[in-house]
């Protein structure tokens, strides 16, 4: 049989002409044309020298957006975000103060899942105590403070937020890995501020490309959440209080299992990664406070429903006063909300807390550093 090339070449386009129009046409459009929340169009995929930080860098989004329990379904509840990553890849405004009194470090809970920018919690601190705040929302203890040692910044507080389902996947601090870690993000640095911007909008580019095409097209989050829910059968509870400007459900993440109490292991490990924290903090004169945000269900165990009560946070709190941790308590004042006040601190659609929820612990933590530090941070 006679090879023919030319039929061979047109094969091939044929095969590979839907793929890249496909592509051609998602690259067109904005960067969060097809996500349901910010987090997933602008969180790094893959950690490197020219995407260090937790967003792709230089972003600027106004949307709206929808909660990560029910997206594409009736049960959603729309809000509108501001969103704006600094050059570093965090969410904060690009004119900001220089020299950080209080620098936050968590989740998605501090980088302010499905809240407007001036609205979560680094912010509302900034404003209540007038002191200069910096966020590290959606890095790890490491890589956070990887960016403290690099830039010399001096906070005299460092606040570590993180909702209570991921204490047990926090990992203690290792100067090994640290070193490891750090030589990993320097390896490609440029002093040139051009190249960097460069290679990083590359970066931003081949992301795209590689991850979200197809997780970020509609339909997949469509098809993939309508499964979910008819597979996993989330938890939903009616709220029938007319007082209540909610939906008629109340969707959470694990249902009764959230309740389960945390083993002995899994105590000990939480035990050894915040004393690692405070150590390492203490080394260099500055004072670790910890803010565990409860998961939903801890809050609101009847509307699951459920009869039981989880008691892990109370647990944990009391490992971190043995070792001398200050926290920040929410448990009490969130469920008081809901129980006096008919007010909920959770969305109904997401995992993550509304602007109520991030009110009342900027409150109650801005106390606690003005308490310890009631002279603000003398200039350099």
């Amino acid at each position: 049989m006679k090879y023919n090339k030319t039929k061979f070449v047109f094969t091939l386009l044929a095969l590979f002409f839907p793929i890249i129009s496909f592509y051609i046409f998602l690259l067109s459009q904005p960067i969060d044309q097809f996500a349901f929340r910010f987090w997933d169009t602008l969180s790094v995929k893959n950690e490197s020298s020219f995407l260090p930080g937790a967003f792709y860098p230089n972003t600027k989004l106004s949307r709206n957006e929808v909660g990560d329990l029910a997206p594409y379904t009736n049960d959603a509840v729309i809000r509108h975000v501001e969103v704006e990553i600094d050059e570093f890849g965090f969410r904060n405004r690009k004119h900001r103060c220089s020299d950080p009194d209080i620098i936050f470090i968590g989740d998605s809970m501090v980088v302010g899942s499905g809240i407007t920018q001036d609205k979560t919690l680094p912010v509302l601190v900034e404003k209540k105590l007038g002191r200069c705040v910096y966020s590290f929302g959606g890095a790890d203890f490491e890589k956070a403070w990887y960016f403290i040692k690099k830039y010399s910044l001096k906070p005299r507080s460092i606040v570590i937020g993180n909702v209570e389902r991921y204490l047990s996947i926090l990992n203690p601090y290792n100067e090994k890995s640290f070193s490891q870690r750090s030589k990993k993000l320097e390896r490609f640095y440029f002093e040139n501020e051009n190249l960097r911007i460069f290679f990083s909008n590359l970066s931003i580019f081949i992301e795209r490309v590689l991850y979200n095409g197809f997780q970020n097209f509609k339909s997949k989050h469509g098809i993939i959440s309508s499964f979910k829910r008819m597979l996993t059968s989330p938890s939903e509870a009616s709220l029938k209080n007319e007082n209540l400007n909610l939906p008629q459900k109340m969707i959470f993440y694990n249902g009764e299992s959230a309740l389960e109490p945390f083993s002995a292991e899994t105590l000990r490990q939480i035990e050894k990664t915040y004393v690692s924290y405070r150590e390492v903090l203490a080394s260099n004169k500055i004072k670790l406070y910890v803010l565990i945000v409860p998961n939903k269900e801890t809050i609101y165990p009847n509307l699951i429903p459920s009869s039981r009560k989880s008691y892990n946070l109370g647990v944990v709190y009391t490992l971190l006063e043995k070792n001398h941790i200050s926290f920040v308590k929410l448990e009490r004042p969130f469920s008081e909300k809901f129980l006096f006040n008919n007010e909920i601190v959770y969305y109904s659609d997401d995992t993550h807390w509304n602007e109520d929820g991030i009110a009342v612990a900027s409150e109650i933590l801005s106390q606690q550093i003005q308490a310890d530090f009631p002279k603000s941070k003398p200039s350099l």
